[in-house]
Formats: C-alpha cells, sequence, structure tokens
C-alpha cells in the first residue's frame, strides 16, 4: 500500500498522541513564545519559524473565542422526541393530507401548499403535492396562478380594516426586505410560523403541526450538534490552534441551512465536519514557503511530505487527512463507492488573501463602494435567475441534491446579510439565530 493511500484511524491520533509525539506536535510550543503586533490595525502574530529557523510574522484573524463551550453543547435536550409528541405528530399529519385533498378546487390547494411550504412541514407532502400540481399543469394552470394571486391581494386588502392590517405590513415588509426563495428554509419557517399564529382565518390544526414538527426536528439537530461538539473536542484542533474560529455551532448551523429535511442527519454530521476543517485551514496564515509547501502535501495527499512544514500546519494536515479518509472509509464501506479522490479534489486548498468581490470592482473600474455593492447585487440577481432556471430542467442528479445546491446559496444570504456572522458577528447576531434554530423550542398548548 502506498503512502499517500494509507489510513491511519482517527482514533489513534487522539490530542494526547500529538502532544507526546516528536514530529505530531501541536502548535501550542511555538505560540508560547508568540507576541501580538499591530501593524495598520492589522494584528500580527511574530512566531519562531522552525522551518525557516527565524522569525516571521503571521497574521491573526483576532476572532474572539467561540461563545458555546463544551458543556453547554453537551446539556442540551428536548422531549419532543418522546412518544406522546411523535404520536400526536403522526394524528396531526394525517389530519392535514387529508385536508391538502380534500381542498375544495385548485385556488384553495394551492394555497393551503403555499402554507405547508412556508411553514417548514411541506417535506412530509411532498407526493401529495406533486399530484396537486400535476393535475392543476395539466388544465389551465395560468388561470389557476392568476386567481390564487388575486384571491390573496383581494383577501389582504379586506384585512385592512381590521387588527391583522399589522400582520399583512408584516408580510410585505418582509417580501420586500428579500425575495422568498432567496431565504433559508428554518428560518423562514421559524419566522412564519409566528406570522401565521396571528391570522385571523388561522387553522389550529395545521399550526400546531407545524409547531410541533419544527421542535421534533429541532430535537434531531440538538442530537446531532452534541455528536459534532464531541467529535470537534476530540480532535483538538481549537485547542492547539487558538488564532484560528472555534466555530462548531456555526459550522453545524450551515448544514440545518443547505439540507434541513431530519433524514439527511448524516449528510450535515459530515459537512459540519468539513465546514470546521475548512474554517481552521483558512485561518492559517504562514510565509509564501509554508503555505506552498502546504498546498504541495495537500495536493499530493502524502503525509510523507508534511516534515518540513510548521507543528501547527502538522496538525492541520493530519486532522484534514484523517478525517476525510475516514469520510471515503464510511462510504466505501457502506456503499462501495470509492469516493476519496473526490474529496481530496474539493480540499485541494490554495491559501492566501482574497480581495472581496466589491473591493476588486472597485480597484478594476474605480468606482465608489455603494456603486460597487450596487453592481454586485446585480450580479448576483442575475446568478439566481440561472439557479431558478436550472431547477426544473432535467437533471442526472437527484432533488435532494440539486436543492440542496440551491440552498447552500440561501445560507450564504442567510449568514452574511448583516456582515460575517461566521466570524466577527458569531458572538451576538448569530448565536441569537442558533438559539432560536436549535435550541429554543416553540412553545405549545399542553397535549
Amino acid at each position: 500500500m502506498s503512502a499517500n493511500s494509507f489510513f491511519i484511524p482517527p482514533s489513534s491520533l487522539s490530542t494526547k498522541q500529538f502532544s507526546q509525539g516528536s514530529c505530531l506536535h501541536p502548535a501550542r510550543p511555538v505560540l508560547q513564545h508568540a507576541q501580538k503586533v499591530t501593524k495598520h490595525n492589522i494584528q500580527f502574530l511574530v512566531v519562531s519559524s522552525q522551518f525557516l529557523n527565524q522569525e516571521v510574522i503571521r497574521r491573526s484573524g483576532n476572532y474572539k473565542p467561540s461563545s458555546w463551550d463544551y458543556d453547554g453543547l453537551q446539556s442540551l435536550k428536548s422531549e419532543f422526541l418522546e412518544e406522546a409528541f411523535v404520536e400526536r405528530a403522526k394524528k396531526l399529519m394525517v389530519d392535514v393530507k387529508r385536508k391538502l385533498n380534500q381542498a375544495a378546487g385548485a385556488v384553495d390547494q394551492l394555497e393551503l401548499i403555499d402554507t405547508l411550504q412556508r411553514l417548514g412541514v411541506g417535506y412530509h407532502f411532498q407526493s401529495d403535492i406533486k399530484s396537486v400540481l400535476e393535475s392543476i399543469k395539466d388544465t389551465e394552470e395560468e388561470l389557476y396562478a392568476q386567481q390564487f394571486t388575486y384571491r390573496h391581494l383581494i383577501k389582504q386588502l379586506k384585512e385592512k380594516t381590521f387588527p391583522n392590517y399589522k400582520n399583512m405590513a408584516r408580510l410585505v415588509s418582509h417580501a420586500l426586505e428579500m425575495p422568498l426563495h432567496w431565504r433559508m428554509k428554518r428560518w423562514e419557517a421559524r419566522w412564519f410560523i409566528d406570522t401565521y399564529s396571528m391570522k385571523q382565518d388561522v387553522d389550529p390544526l395545521i399550526l400546531e403541526f407545524a409547531k410541533l414538527d419544527f421542535n421534533m426536528v429541532q430535537a434531531i439537530y440538538q442530537q446531532e450538534l452534541k455528536d459534532a461538539s464531541r467529535w470537534w473536542t476530540d480532535l483538538g484542533l481549537a485547542e492547539a490552534l487558538r488564532f484560528s474560529r472555534d466555530r462548531i455551532a456555526e459550522s453545524y448551523l450551515w448544514t440545518t441551512g443547505v439540507i434541513f429535511e431530519p433524514q439527511f442527519g448524516y449528510c450535515r454530521r459530515q459537512l459540519t465536519k468539513v465546514n470546521c476543517l475548512i474554517t481552521t485551514i483558512d485561518d492559517v496564515y504562514g510565509t509564501l514557503d509554508e503555505l506552498k509547501l502546504f498546498t504541495d502535501t495537500v495536493e499530493r495527499w502524502d503525509i510523507n511530505r508534511m516534515g518540513d512544514l510548521p507543528d501547527y500546519m502538522k496538525m492541520c494536515f493530519m486532522a484534514l487527512y484523517n478525517s476525510i479518509n475516514e469520510m471515503a472509509y464510511d462510504v466505501l464501506k457502506k456503499s462501495g463507492r470509492d469516493i476519496l479522490k473526490y474529496l481530496k479534489k474539493g480540499d485541494e486548498l490554495k491559501r492566501g488573501d482574497v480581495p472581496k468581490s466589491i473591493q476588486c470592482y472597485m480597484r478594476e473600474t474605480g468606482a465608489p463602494e455603494e456603486i460597487a455593492r450596487e453592481h454586485i447585487r446585480g450580479l448576483r440577481a442575475k446568478e439566481w435567475k440561472k439557479m431558478n432556471k436550472c431547477m426544473p430542467a432535467p437533471s442526472p442528479f437527484p432533488r435532494a441534491f440539486k436543492d440542496s445546491a440551491i440552498d447552500l446559496g440561501r445560507m450564504a444570504q442567510f449568514m452574511y446579510q448583516h456582515g460575517d456572522g461566521h466570524g466577527v458577528l458569531a458572538d451576538c447576531l448569530t448565536r441569537n439565530n442558533i438559539m432560536s434554530l436549535l435550541v429554543n423550542p416553540i412553545p405549545l398548548d399542553k397535549l
């Protein structure tokens, strides 16, 4: 077996073994002698480089520590997977399905489908929704769409004279802020559950089902996040590389935006690992020679080539090497498919500062910042049109794969809409989002 295909079980390389080995030694001994230096409002770490045998300046992102501690994440607990809630959800799902199939006419069916999808429970009724839409497609679909839009508008205008006018204003403001198809599905579901509960014609049965389903899915997320937290702590990168972003909760949040359905837990767990590794490696700054050597080591996927790397880069590569090989081995064992070459290709990272798109446009054209921002907004809108066009087109890929590709764009929009939610805003804005989506259940009436 060649060196570049050799798999080292992760369990054989614990944090303690790294600290005891002469070769696989974490960054902490190097960083113990680091000094912080600020140049042009940017913080750097001055450390002694064993690779160059001289002092070099390494840039630091100066990120705050994680606001999520291990014990806090491990203490997450939910009652919503207990038998009483599961049985109640099953009964409610049958009742909602009956409502969908017995709705009086296509317009009523379309309105109910829209409500179920925005409440985040449409995934339970995919075959029923497909049947309804196919039946409408075979008739006068344009007329139905016009009736559906007209009926919604008239209903909302009539409600102007009632207290529910505030709810209409809430919906309009929400729609004007951002198109619905740009929004992260779980966050939209959480928001719409509150909004739907304010409607005068709210269906209590549908509302109860939406709340209960949200809490049950959240309970599954909590178990997955606890598992991810244990993996991340055992890996030891956050502890050894204090300069990097420790973002286990945020990394997991990304996965709920990319593929939220409860049955895709395995995918979320693996994506969380990838997110954590990418975040850490993205924070690695070194000399040009070191970065070239690190890139070459990753591209060759050869542990024998990492001997000249600084200690903290060795640990980064070994964590990447073992995690990716473990993923590939797991898939090979379960399905007989060898995906290592694809995973390796995805991890061939070329490190360095990447100018932001707005800054690039300003430099290239001399345009002021606001004009540059507007230009980038236009490019983003064009890309969304392209993706929307591709969605209904024939494809060899499963629908879940296509959905996750679109949802990645939605999640990126959600994470960076108001700033760097994965970096400097992680302890405030993103923490609040995590509390709403992963920690705090929606209050229910007693069963």
